[in-house]
C-alpha cells in the first residue's frame, strides 16, 4: 500500500472491543454445573442465586459488583465452572486480563462443558493483552472442539487484521459467513422485502417479523461483512471493499461509518464524486471524520 493510500485509511476495525460476543454477561449461564458439584439442594440454590444475581448486574454494566457476587458463589462452590467463566467475562470488561485469563484457564480445568466457550474468552483477553500468537491458538482450540463456530473464525480475523495479514483476516471473515450461511439467509430476506409490497400486508408482516426475530444475527453478520470490507481497503481491492460495504449497507443503513468507509474505497478508487455523496450522506448526521473528508476533498 502507497503512503497517499495508508494515509487515508483509518486503522481502526469495526469490532466492538467493548462489546465482545460472549455469553454470559447478560443472563445466566447455566445451573447444570452447579447441580453436578454441589449435591447439597441449598448449596445449589445459593450458588444458582449468585450466578443469576451477578449476571444481572453485569447485564447492567455494573462488572465490580457481578465479580462479587460470582465471588462468592464460587466461596460456596470453588468447582463451578460457570462462575469462573462469567467472572472471566466480567473481569474483561474490567480490563483485568491476567485476572480474566486465570479464571479462563481454571473453567476450562474444571468442566469441558464449558470449555469451548472459555478458550473464546480466553484467546479475546489475550488479544486484547497483544499476546496475539496465543490469542489465535487458543481461538483454534474452540474451534478443534466446536468446528462450526462462526465467532472464534471472526475473532481470528480480527487478530490477524491487527498483524497485518490482511488476506488471514479476509479468509477468516468470509469463513465465518459461510458457516452462518448468511448470503443464502439474506437472499431470502430480500425476496421477502420485494414481495412485500403495501398492498400484500401478509407478506409485509412476514419480512418485518423475520428481520425482528433476527435482528441480532443480522447486526452480528454486518460487522464481519465490514470488517472484510476494511481488510480488503489494506490490500487495494477497492471494488471489493465497496462490494462489502454495499451489502452492509443495504442491511443497516442507519450505521453512518459504513457510508464513511465506503466513501473512502470510492476515492481510492478514483470515483470522487462517489465519495462525497456518501459523506455528505453522514456528515449530515454528525459523522465526524465523513465532515472532514468532505471538507479536505470535496
Amino acid at each position: 500500500m502507497n503512503k497517499r493510500i495508508a494515509a487515508f485509511v483509518s486503522l481502526v476495525s469495526f469490532f466492538p472491543l467493548n462489546q465482545p460476543l460472549m455469553i454470559g454477561l447478560g443472563t445466566v449461564l447455566t445451573s447444570s454445573s452447579v447441580m453436578i458439584f454441589v449435591p447439597d439442594k441449598a448449596k445449589a440454590e445459593r450458588v444458582y442465586s449468585y450466578l443469576n444475581s451477578g449476571s444481572k448486574k453485569a447485564g447492567k454494566g455494573d462488572y465490580i459488583g457481578a465479580i462479587a457476587e460470582y465471588t462468592k458463589g464460587l466461596e460456596v462452590n470453588p468447582r463451578d465452572a460457570s462462575l469462573y467463566l462469567n467472572r472471566g467475562n466480567a473481569k474483561t470488561q474490567l480490563k483485568d486480563y491476567v485476572g480474566a485469563i486465570n479464571d479462563y484457564t481454571k473453567a476450562i480445568e474444571l468442566n469441558p462443558k464449558w470449555t469451548p466457550l472459555a478458550y473464546t474468552g480466553r484467546g479475546y483477553a489475550k488479544y486484547l493483552s497483544q499476546d496475539y500468537q496465543e490469542s489465535i491458538a487458543d481461538y483454534r482450540k474452540a474451534i478443534e472442539l466446536y468446528p462450526r463456530n462462526p465467532n472464534a473464525y471472526f475473532k481470528i480475523g480480527i487478530v490477524k487484521y491487527a498483524l497485518n495479514d490482511y488476506q488471514g483476516a479476509i479468509d477468516n471473515y468470509t469463513k465465518a459467513l459461510e458457516i452462518n450461511r448468511f448470503d443464502g439467509f439474506l437472499k431470502s430476506l430480500r425476496s421477502d422485502r420485494r414481495d412485500a409490497s403495501f398492498d400484500d400486508v401478509e407478506r409485509k408482516e412476514l419480512y418485518y417479523g423475520r428481520y425482528k426475530n433476527n435482528r441480532k444475527y443480522i447486526q452480528e453478520m454486518t460487522i464481519y461483512i465490514a470488517n472484510r470490507g476494511m481488510a480488503k481497503l489494506k490490500l487495494d481491492d477497492f471494488t471489493g471493499a465497496i462490494s462489502d460495504f454495499n451489502k452492509a449497507i443495504e442491511i443497516d443503513p442507519r450505521f453512518s461509518d459504513f457510508f464513511h468507509k465506503r466513501g473512502v474505497a470510492k476515492k481510492l478508487n478514483g470515483d470522487l464524486k462517489g465519495a462525497c455523496s456518501d459523506w455528505r450522506e453522514v456528515s449530515i448526521r454528525g459523522h465526524k471524520a465523513a465532515a472532514k473528508s468532505l471538507r479536505n476533498e470535496c
